[in-house]
């Protein structure tokens, strides 16, 4: 390794440990760098490409419309969105008012065995106030017509058998729900 004044070997150029190293600047520009840029600068200025303003003009129109597409894209998809609600809903209202016809029928029949057994409950009691007239009575003419009526109450007017309908929603198909929406191209 040589001493003294020499050329300092590659790794001791490069060190930056050493007790007396100081570190260079390299944050401010030699100054002859900065005097070829300011030549370059004067003798060959940077030169707008041909067109350059033209285009940069025309930015602010190309933005416009490129908004006005995507907002027209955005109405688009939001009117699709409002013509599949308006068909779900009309399909649910269809089903709402299905369901409505099936109940008014079941509370008729109901209705109509309500009435039936209310019928045969009063013509029960009806009797039943005979019988005790009956009872108090001495009159054996109107005892010796007395017919038992106890097998005609045993016969109960026809149940009605309900079946209730149910609702089994299908899983959503979200490829299909996708297909009705549509695409971007």
């Amino acid at each position: 390794m040589p001493t003294g004044g020499g050329p300092k070997p590659p790794s001791s150029a490069i060190s930056n440990t050493g007790p007396n190293y100081q570190g260079e600047d390299f944050s401010i520009a030699p100054k002859h760098l900065k005097e070829q840029l300011a030549t370059s600068l004067v003798t060959e200025p940077p030169v707008q490409p041909p067109g350059c303003h033209r285009v940069w003009k025309k930015i602010p129109v190309k933005r416009a419309d490129v908004n006005k597409h995507y907002k027209k894209l955005t109405t688009a998809l939001d009117k699709k969105g409002e013509d599949l609600h308006t068909e779900i809903d009309t399909i649910i209202q269809g089903m709402k008012s299905e369901i409505d016809e099936i109940d008014a029928q079941h509370n008729a029949a109901i209705d109509q065995q309500e009435d039936a057994i209310n019928h045969i409950i009063t013509e029960i009691t009806r009797v039943i106030q005979e019988l005790k007239s009956l009872l108090d009575t001495s009159d054996v003419y109107l005892v010796s017509q007395y017919t038992s009526r106890t097998e005609e109450f045993r016969i109960l007017p026809a149940q009605f058998q309900v079946t209730l309908p149910t609702f089994t929603p299908h899983e959503m198909n979200i490829e299909q729900i996708n297909q009705q929406i549509g695409s971007l191209s």
